[in-house]
């Protein structure tokens, strides 16, 4: 899982390969289990990605992943948690769930449409916990 705080610039994230937007809520962040790894993530399902066949374990815990590819071109853009395993719920988290490799994508410095100010991640708009995971439900079902 990452940890990020709300001060940090909100990212717009875009595949590398065919430049489809893929979130307009990204964070840069770092892995918990080795934050030598730089990534994005996002809290809500991204728009411009499909869930790819098979599901894995990492060698740090127990989380069910699945990779992430780009709806447009399928260029591998990171992963789902699938499901998080006990060890990553119980440390400090955001439950940002889809995590994209910073190889994969292209960002961008998300601007206020109002002033062109850059946004930090507290300035974006808040999700209930029931409509994410109502999203989310519609996200899996469009996957399959």
């Amino acid at each position: 899982m990452i940890d990020v705080d709300a001060n940090r610039t909100a990212w717009v994230i875009s595949c590398r390969g065919c430049r489809t937007r893929v979130s307009q809520r990204g964070i840069r962040a770092v892995l918990l289990a080795d934050n030598q790894v730089h990534l994005f993530s996002t809290d809500l399902p991204p728009e411009g990605c499909m869930l790819m066949d098979g599901i894995y374990q990492t060698d740090n815990c127990a989380c069910l992943i699945k990779d992430t590819g780009c709806r447009t071109c399928g260029n591998v853009l990171g992963y789902h948690i699938s499901r998080p395993c006990a060890q990553c719920l119980s440390s400090p988290n955001n439950g940002h769930l889809w995590i994209f490799s910073s190889n994969a994508i292209c960002s961008e410095e998300r601007r206020s449409k109002s002033t062109d100010d850059i946004m930090i991640w507290g300035q974006l708009p808040r999700v209930e916990k029931s409509e994410s995971h109502e999203m989310l439900d519609q996200y899996d079902q469009h996957c399959r």
